[in-house]
């Protein structure tokens, strides 16, 4: 399935496909053969102690995939793929965030509280496994 058809599965993203799409593009590039599953909206991600203001993240077959935007005015974007081998252990907390941790330091994707883009995200997540095994 093409991104494009993933995100328009998500209504509340359907008005961001072509900033999604974008986003991801690089991403598509450089790994053809990608399948991604789910997107969704999160409010702050730390990547291996760095932190990025909000983004999209990519529910794929192989694990997730974290887009934002930086810089001045934020015309650049970056992405970050947390691969199902990299991560030695992950947990969905109810604090609304999923903490994976890896041999390079720990991932967290933070959303809203109580939000329904956490609720969509823990859903997928739960029914891909893209780390392989159910959350403790």
């Amino acid at each position: 399935m093409k991104l494009a058809e993933v995100v328009r599965q998500n209504p509340r993203l359907t008005a961001n496909t072509g900033d999604v799409v974008a986003g991801f593009q690089p991403y598509l590039d450089s790994t053809p053969n990608a399948r991604i599953h789910w997107v969704e909206e999160y409010a702050r991600a730390v990547v291996q102690g760095d932190v990025h203001r909000a983004g999209i993240v990519a529910v794929t077959a192989d694990g997730l995939v974290l887009s934002w935007k930086h810089g001045l005015m934020y015309r650049h974007r970056s992405t970050f793929e947390l691969r199902r081998d990299d991560v030695t252990d992950w947990e969905l907390r109810s604090d609304d965030r999923l903490v994976a941790v890896t041999s390079g330091g720990d991932v967290s994707v933070e959303f809203r509280p109580g939000s329904p883009e956490y609720v969509g995200f823990s859903e997928r997540v739960r029914l891909i496994r893209p780390f392989g095994r159910a959350p403790r």
